[in-house]
């Protein structure tokens, strides 16, 4: 291959990786967006109120906390029928 074909090449797969972008979003079939984000503040407070917070924790703490607020949040928004679809937007 020339140098040419290869400049071609390497713009093709520098352009094609710049103009995509990967997003998740929760969704359940028949489901306005205001009900996906009424449900999904529902399931962030309730996260949030299982999983004791207190001031001076240290960053391994907080991390922590946080990966179980997660884990709570998605299985709220699981148990009530959302699925998190994972989305490719072209610019």
């Amino acid at each position: 291959m020339n140098k040419l074909g290869w400049l071609f090449l390497l713009s093709m797969v520098v352009g094609s990786s710049a103009c995509t972008e990967v997003s998740k979003s929760w969704k359940r079939e028949d489901t306005p967006s205001e009900v996906v984000d009424r449900q999904k503040d529902l399931c962030r407070e309730y996260s949030e109120n299982l999983v004791p917070w207190r001031p001076g924790m240290s960053g391994d703490e907080k991390a922590e906390v946080k990966a179980r607020v997660d884990a709570h949040f998605r299985r709220c928004m699981s148990l009530n029928g959302f699925k998190e679809q994972e989305s490719v937007d072209y610019k």
